[in-house]
């Protein structure tokens, strides 16, 4: 995923109302959610690595000077089990961009009607638009 993907204009079904916005929003629709010990959430989310973590905690907001300062993690099944997912980050940018490539398997695994092009969306969903 690149920033520029996540600015592409794109197009869904919202409450049979076509929708115009970014592929960031549309990723943000479609992102798997579970209920966590916090209230819902995504599923997956980015935390500061314990050196990170605490680096912030001694000296303010360092986290630029931390190398792998961010993690990949998912709330696991049912939101209960949160676990690692192995992936560090150097940046929030990159760790970021990698999350968004979580929200799209989670849109191409779904049943959201969505495109590129509006026309495009208008044919193929003609019956389930009012």
């Amino acid at each position: 995923m690149t920033t520029k993907e996540l600015e592409q204009q794109v197009f869904w079904l919202f409450n049979s109302k076509i929708v115009e916005g970014t592929f960031r929003e549309l990723l943000d629709e479609a992102r798997d959610e579970t209920t966590t010990p916090n209230g819902v959430a995504p599923r997956y989310h980015i935390r500061l690595t314990d050196e990170a973590a605490q680096a912030e905690h001694d000296n303010g907001d360092n986290k630029a000077t931390i190398n792998n300062g961010y993690e990949l993690w998912s709330w696991g099944i049912a939101g209960n089990h949160p676990y690692n997912t192995g992936l560090v980050f150097d940046t929030y940018a990159d760790a970021e961009l990698a999350l968004y490539d979580t929200f799209k398997i989670d849109l191409e695994s779904g049943d959201m009607a969505w495109a590129y092009d509006k026309e495009e969306l208008e044919r193929d969903f003609a019956d389930e638009i009012q």
